[in-house]
């Protein structure tokens, strides 16, 4: 946020937001919220993070290389964010998933499909959102590493032992 005249903040201009913008945007909302509730685990912290993350996309001034770049920018961003989350006070008065059910799920087609997301929150937020990026965003383990800052094997490692925990729920193997 920019700091003008007197002290007081100016907020940027956002009324002239490009179709490239809106496009991204209609494209990486549901990725962006989905990591968000999946590392918070409430539905309003989430939307709040959700759109921090689009309105810095928006200040950046700089031009984006790749459709992979920007997926892995928006996801560090959304980490960033919850892991910013977790050192404020709003921690300490978060409201449980089950209030916001419905919404949340709302995008996932099949019973099944809400039973697996259930069951991947339920597994440690370093599991579940490794779980969540590799095989719903399709992020390789070396992609992975590389957001994470984790050496591959690690991230390999972590995957197994979050499929391990859902196996009894899996009928089929994730591979």
């Amino acid at each position: 946020m920019n700091v003008g005249e007197g002290g007081s903040a100016r907020l940027p201009d956002f009324r002239n937001v490009s179709k490239e913008a809106e496009v991204i945007y209609q494209n990486y909302v549901d990725m962006v919220f989905r990591i968000a509730i999946q590392n918070v685990r409430n539905i309003m912290v989430a939307e709040d993070i959700m759109q921090e993350v689009f309105v810095r996309l928006l200040q950046q001034n700089w031009e984006l290389i790749s459709e992979e770049h920007l997926k892995a920018w928006l996801i560090r961003v959304t980490i960033n964010l919850c892991k910013d989350h977790f050192k404020s006070a709003w921690f300490r008065k978060r409201s449980s998933l089950e209030e916001y059910e419905d919404y949340v799920l709302d995008g996932f087609q099949s019973i099944r499909e809400k039973e697996l997301y259930h069951k991947i929150l339920s597994l440690p937020k370093q599991q579940g959102i490794l779980m969540y990026l590799h095989y719903v965003e399709g992020y390789t383990y070396i992609e992975l590493s590389t957001i994470f800052n984790l050496n591959p094997n690690t991230v390999a490692a972590r995957i197994r032992k979050a499929k391990g925990k859902l196996k009894e729920f899996l009928e089929v193997d994730l591979d």
